[in-house]
């Protein structure tokens, strides 16, 4: 792994816990007022997904013309493993009821 893919790496890990601390901030001062519907921490994290797309589809496309190919592999490889590691819990949290 050269600098440049650890760079991409980091990035990708930036914006994942840019999006958590969005999250709880949001749902510290907002709290849980309505137990029949999502909090407001909710939009933090859909637009924290928007823009990890909008990252993926940069990054994909950025690969695929050569540009920066070190860095946005990094990044892919990021949310890659995040995805999957989401999808685990999610797969064990639904299995388990």
């Amino acid at each position: 792994m050269g600098i440049e893919f650890k760079k991409g790496v980091f990035w990708g890990l930036k914006i994942y816990l840019a999006g958590f601390l969005l999250t709880l901030l949001i749902h510290l001062i907002f709290g849980w007022k309505n137990h029949h519907s999502p909090p407001e921490s909710i939009y933090a994290i859909f637009i924290t997904l928007i823009f990890v797309l909008i990252r993926v589809i940069i990054n994909i496309s950025s690969i695929i013309t050569k540009d920066k190919f070190e860095i946005n592999k990094g990044e892919l490889y990021c949310h890659l493993i995040i995805w999957g590691l989401i999808s685990l819990f999610l797969f064990i949290i639904f299995s388990i009821n």
